[in-house]
């Protein structure tokens, strides 16, 4: 296979990949269970050669322009509606709250709304809407991921919304089902969060294809006590 042939050499060819691309090659690497290297974080005045670097992306299905992860088609299983399985790929930047992160995406800052959960207030204008229960909700989230993390984005039927904040399923890596419980619960933040007992779930249509299988993972993890059920507080009341 042509990327497993380019794995063997990475680490060599390592330093002419552009800097902003590095960790984009490296989990496509990644995903096709080649080695990962260690990429160093730089700025870097070469360049890798074009025709090179293109072939190995559009050998994985990623659009060398855009970085897109074309999935190849929709899922509809266990969902409320069919979404598309292409991914975009960005790297974070910092942890907003228990829903809500900025991230870097072809340049440019954006930040990104975890859609089909909601957790407790912690950075309201209004102080008195902030609680415990949210700090701890965007502590764990900041525990769990950090700056420079490559993530993947998956959209429902709406991309923004009246914030113009993007509105996501967040993927920590791509699965192999997209509609497998547990992948959801491992790999999406915001099946992860409602499965951790961090997050309610709430179904704002038109973009709740995934909530059946969140309030499945949510209740779940109400009835283990995990999260900030641990103590038996009606934390979500309001939410």
């Amino acid at each position: 296979m042509l990327v497993r042939a380019f794995a063997g050499t990475f680490a060599q060819g390592c330093a002419l990949v552009p800097w902003r691309c590095r960790w984009r090659f490296a989990a496509c690497l990644r995903d096709v269970g080649a080695t990962e290297p260690t990429l160093p974080r730089r700025r870097s005045s070469t360049t890798w050669p074009p025709e090179a670097y293109d072939s190995v992306l559009s050998a994985l299905g990623v659009d060398p322009q855009t970085g897109a992860v074309e999935g190849g088609g929709e899922v509809s299983e266990g969902l409320r509606h069919p979404v598309q399985t292409d991914l975009t790929p960005v790297t974070l930047e910092r942890v907003v709250d228990g829903d809500t992160i900025v991230v870097e995406m072809n340049g440019t800052r954006e930040r990104v709304r975890l859609i089909g959960i909601n957790t407790p207030e912690s950075i309201a204008p209004e102080q008195e809407r902030n609680t415990e229960e949210g700090k701890d909700a965007s502590s764990f989230l900041e525990a769990n991921v950090e700056a420079g993390d490559c993530l993947w984005l998956m959209f429902d039927t709406d991309v923004t919304d009246r914030y113009d904040r993007l509105l996501a399923y967040v993927w920590t890596a791509v699965p192999d089902d997209f509609t497998d419980p547990d992948e959801v619960a491992a790999k999406m933040l915001n099946g992860f969060m409602a499965s951790e007992g961090y997050a309610v779930v709430h179904a704002y249509k038109p973009n709740d294809a995934y909530c059946d299988i969140l309030h499945d993972l949510a209740d779940d993890a109400e009835a283990a006590g995990r999260g900030l059920w641990a103590d038996g507080s009606d934390w979500a009341e309001g939410i």
